[in-house]
């Protein structure tokens, strides 16, 4: 059976509603969001984060032992941050030390600021809150960067509001 196939149990938090192929994993999921949100509105802002008045984020847990972490965070702008939707793809482990950590950061911070944030900032900041195999693979693809010319002048980057063409440096 396909790893990406339809999902069909959820749980319901104060703040999440999450979807998982099973549910043990949308509990744990749904019950790991809230302990996050918290503690990084804590780490980023010094208070608990509110999100919209009546939003309650979707988050769509996509699991197997085969699959390759990554996350996506979406929302509209206008005519305030909101409508959020998380979707995170990787094993159990991957998703609760990493990918949830790293997606629920850019709600967080789009939700404090009421606005979204630099690429770079947004990025490098949820970066910093994966486990820290992930931060040693982001430090060593920095050093080939650095070395292979791929990088990204500082100057260059503060002034992004999208992502280059080559998004990996």
């Amino acid at each position: 059976q396909d790893e990406r196939s339809e999902l069909y149990e959820s749980s319901r938090s104060r703040q999440f509603i999450t979807e998982a192929s099973s549910q043990s994993l949308a509990d744990q999921v749904g019950a790991e969001a809230e302990r996050l949100f918290e503690a990084l509105s804590m780490e980023w802002t010094g208070k608990i984060t509110q999100l919209p008045p009546g939003e309650v984020v979707p988050i769509r847990v996509v699991s197997g032992p085969n699959l390759a972490s990554q996350g996506v965070t979406t929302y509209f702008r206008l005519p305030a941050v909101g409508d959020f939707k998380v979707e995170v793809v990787g094993t159990p482990d991957a998703i609760l030390d990493s990918v949830l950590p790293h997606d629920l950061t850019h709600v967080v911070l789009a939700s404090h600021f009421q606005q979204p944030l630099p690429r770079w900032a947004d990025e490098g900041m949820s970066t910093v809150v994966e486990h820290e195999n992930e931060k040693k693979k982001h430090r060593e693809i920095l050093v080939e960067f650095l070395n292979t010319g791929r990088s990204i002048r500082f100057t260059d980057l503060l002034t992004m509001t999208q992502y280059p063409e080559d998004i990996l440096p």
